[in-house]
């Protein structure tokens, strides 16, 4: 998967108005921020990724922050531990871009998001609501993005 820092330009997708602001895009070998993130966040942002709004996937990534004695290869890939969606978050006058990894890293690997991000996935409307469109439409982001 492609490595941004959090808080970081996210480049990933064809250019749009809105500012996009990774969060989540992690790398082995690189710091990977930890903490407690309450439930509730993990669960809105569950929720959110179950049918996000988003360009098509660009492939899907394995994490590899996990360590295997023999691979994937050998035991096939886990569906914990693959993701292929992307969730755009409305934020103060920016759009935060997490891949769908994100729930893997804070479940299994301790990552604690910014807490500006967190605080965004509650605020967030449900997806795909027109309160959700009205939101990501008004930061710059439009059906053209697509």
């Amino acid at each position: 998967m492609t490595y941004y820092p959090d808080l970081g330009p996210c480049d990933y997708f064809p250019p749009s108005k809105a500012p996009l602001v990774a969060v989540g895009w992690l790398e082995n070998g690189r710091p990977v921020p930890t903490g407690e993130v309450p439930e509730q966040v993990f669960d809105q942002l569950h929720e959110l990724l179950r049918e996000p709004w988003g360009p098509a996937f660009l492939g899907w990534h394995d994490c590899d922050l996990c360590v295997y004695r023999y691979g994937p290869s050998k035991l096939g890939s886990n569906p914990n531990t693959v993701g292929f969606k992307n969730v755009f978050v409305p934020g103060d006058g920016k759009v935060y871009v997490a891949p769908e990894m994100i729930l893997h890293y804070i479940d299994q690997h301790g990552y604690a998001p910014p807490p500006e991000f967190q605080q965004a996935v509650l605020d967030c409307p449900r997806m795909r609501s027109v309160d959700y469109l009205r939101a990501i439409v008004k930061l710059g982001l439009t059906h053209e993005f697509l």
